[in-house]
């Protein structure tokens, strides 16, 4: 006799791969060391092209190499990769090693130090063919600002997209600035980069 809610029907699910990695910033690595960060709040000149205060050419982003490419260490930077077979963990990202689709996100805590109105945009990119195009959206932090009370400012930006990707290429996140100059620092260890096979 049939028992509900029972199915002899047996899917066979393969695993998929993952990969991620945590901030970290060595001194001389472009690190503040009174801050433990480096600045994202990346600004080029006055006469950048701009789609509604976007900077539009690569060249106004700076890519950030800022990823822990150590593991084993169990000092909280480790990185953690599930399939060797499909991705590497480099400075700046990952390299793929297998064609296929892929979801990545992107988590950004900064910190602002002193008084002035910034903003800052991050947005994924891609290499391929030794050359770097961003891809889907930037996210935009909107204005981070201390108090005048002196209590330093906190933020997070996070970003997320699915992206098609062929071996070898590879993703890493850029950022720009937006608003005024000074540092907007992306925290050591408070940082996340995150990548599925999908």
């Amino acid at each position: 006799m049939p028992v509900p809610y029972k199915s002899n029907i047996v899917e066979n699910i393969q695993a998929k791969g993952f990969a991620q990695t945590i901030s970290y910033m060595a001194p001389g690595d472009g690190v503040n060391p009174m801050f433990d960060g480096v600045n994202i709040n990346y600004i080029t000149g006055s006469n950048r092209t701009l789609f509604h205060g976007v900077p539009t050419n690569l060249s106004d982003w700076q890519q950030l190499n800022l990823w822990s490419i150590t593991t084993g260490n169990n000092d909280g930077y480790d990185y953690t990769v599930s399939d060797i077979s499909t991705f590497s963990v480099v400075r700046h990202g990952f390299q793929i090693l297998k064609t296929g689709f892929y979801k990545v996100t992107c988590s950004l805590g900064l910190e602002v130090f002193y008084s002035g109105r910034f903003n800052v945009a991050i947005q994924f990119a891609k290499k391929s063919n030794n050359t770097w195009s961003r891809v889907a959206a930037p996210c935009l932090s909107g204005y981070i600002n201390e108090h005048s009370s002196g209590t330093e400012a906190s933020a997070s930006v996070h970003i997320s997209a699915m992206i098609q990707c062929v071996a070898l290429d590879e993703i890493a996140v850029f950022s720009t600035g937006l608003g005024v100059t000074g540092d907007v620092l992306a925290v050591k260890k408070h940082c996340l980069f995150q990548i599925e096979e999908i």
